[in-house]
């Protein structure tokens, strides 16, 4: 095994479905839904008007999530997270960026899966693909009962390379790979060596060919 890392984000970049769509369809949280998204909408519109940046929008979303879990077991979310990754999720992925992951398995790099999704989604997304690890925002706890709030930060934006950093070191990052396809990944993308925008969003878009970094699944890419 190699001493390089591959760092990728999951929504947007391997995977083309949205995990908190699968998270409040199901049949333990669809009541929720509704109170949710009316909740919800003071924080959008105050990201539509540049009051707030898309990462704490991000945080704020996850905070959000945490709070619906507030009393549930470990048991409980073992099972509704089994269920929507390993059964519901799987068929998701984007073929080519899965490939890619799968490139950098086989030439013996590290692969990690780093997204602002519960750290529990993210594991069992890098058990489907074989990869080392999956981290993510991390849910607080009192023994085995959910408290209903996030422990540290949520995984986005600017803490995100501080959770890549606590899982391999800050040395690793000078020969690390990092995949994403949002503009909030900037941080992220910035602290490797090997940036690529993966199915970016615009702005990540015209960013990343302004740097020289490498593009995949855009026009033109």
């Amino acid at each position: 095994m190699s001493n390089t890392f591959a760092f990728f984000d999951i929504d947007g970049t391997l995977i083309t479905a949205n995990v908190w769509r699968y998270f409040l369809g199901g049949p333990e949280l669809a009541h929720k839904k509704r109170m949710v998204y009316l909740n919800a909408m003071p924080m959008y519109a105050a990201r539509r008007l540049k009051l707030i940046g898309e990462p704490r929008l991000r945080e704020r979303w996850v905070v959000m999530m945490a709070r619906l879990l507030a009393g549930w077991q470990r048991s409980q979310l073992e099972a509704l997270m089994d269920r929507i990754v390993l059964e519901e999720m799987r068929e998701t992925f984007r073929d080519d960026i899965a490939d890619r992951v799968r490139e950098h398995i086989a030439r013996g790099d590290r692969v990690v899966l780093v997204s602002g999704m519960f750290a529990g989604f993210a594991d069992r997304f890098a058990q489907l693909l074989g990869a080392e690890a999956g981290l993510g925002t991390r849910l607080a706890f009192d023994g085995d009962t959910c408290s209903g709030r996030i422990d540290g930060h949520g995984c986005a934006g600017e803490h995100k390379p501080q959770f890549v950093r606590d899982y391999a070191g800050d040395d690793a990052l000078a020969t690390a790979y990092a995949y994403a396809d949002s503009y909030s990944d900037v941080p992220l993308l910035s602290s490797v060596a090997h940036p690529v925008a993966t199915y970016p969003e615009a702005d990540l878009l015209l960013l990343a060919r302004a740097r020289g970094w490498e593009v995949i699944g855009a026009p033109g890419a």
